[in-house]
């Protein structure tokens, strides 16, 4: 296992605006055919991002904040949760404390399987995230003890801090890194997130109208076990297949 401070991680410079190749061909939906879609920086910049600090490191927040700006994504800051209470923006909190090791992991509503903005938001990061080469799991909410009706205590999941923060109808994402391998950089980190925004972005969209939200469907889970199960509507949306190449483009008008 790697070890080290994330921080001094040595960062590793690509270019931002290029495309997924696909290597893992899936069971695709059959009510979309196309297999390339091109997003814009100013497409991105319309859902209105809002990048979380919740517990990093200060030279690791600030890196991948840097590579964002330097590829024309724009962004407002906050800090542990300080700057979320805002009607229709984007939210994707990043943590460092939550989880040890080379992994990733991917926090989303805590009631899945609700085909809502947060549930497609996070199967967009699930998707480029693991194209990428990232070992990830993807939970719904957090992991708590609970008391029960009954007197005993069982494992529930709970919203984030995040997801109570913030307005329902906001789409919001954990991100917990651990102390992860070596050549995933904090440059690499932005990449991926804006990769994902891009697949985000596409879906909301030319797919979102077509999704019908489901409220808290009856799941069949195993007990004390939450990670997350995605609405059929979500994992069958063509935005989401993982052989479709995005390319992201830089708007003519964030060049300076």
């Amino acid at each position: 296992m790697s070890q080290g401070n994330p921080e001094n991680f040595p960062v590793e410079k690509h270019n931002f605006v290029q495309t997924l190749n696909a290597s893992d061909l899936v069971a695709m939906s059959n009510f979309s055919d196309y297999n390339t879609v091109e997003v814009s920086t100013a497409d991105i910049n319309n859902l209105n991002l809002i990048l979380n600090n919740n517990h990093c490191g200060k030279a690791f927040f600030k890196k991948i904040c840097d590579a964002l700006n330097d590829a024309g994504v724009e962004f407002q800051v906050s800090n542990k949760n300080d700057n979320l209470m805002q009607e229709n923006v984007t939210i994707i909190t990043l943590d460092q404390q939550m989880i040890a090791g080379e992994g990733v992991v991917l926090i989303g509503p805590y009631r899945d399987g609700t085909a809502n903005n947060s549930e497609a938001l996070l199967k967009a990061m699930q998707v480029t995230f693991q194209k990428s080469g990232w070992n990830t799991d993807t939970f719904s909410g957090i992991s708590q003890y609970q008391a029960l009706t009954n007197g005993e205590i069982g494992y529930v999941s709970a919203p984030s801090s995040t997801e109570k923060s913030t307005f329902p109808a906001n789409a919001q994402i954990t991100i917990s890194f651990g102390t992860m391998r070596d050549d995933f950089t904090t440059d690499r980190i932005a990449g991926d997130l804006i990769l994902s925004l891009a697949r985000y972005e596409h879906f909301m969209k030319n797919e979102r109208e077509n999704i019908m939200t489901v409220s808290n469907p009856s799941l069949s889970k195993v007990s004390y076990d939450n990670h997350y199960s995605f609405n059929e509507q979500i994992n069958l949306a063509p935005s989401f297949r993982p052989d479709m190449d995005i390319k992201v483009e830089r708007a003519m008008a964030m060049t300076r």
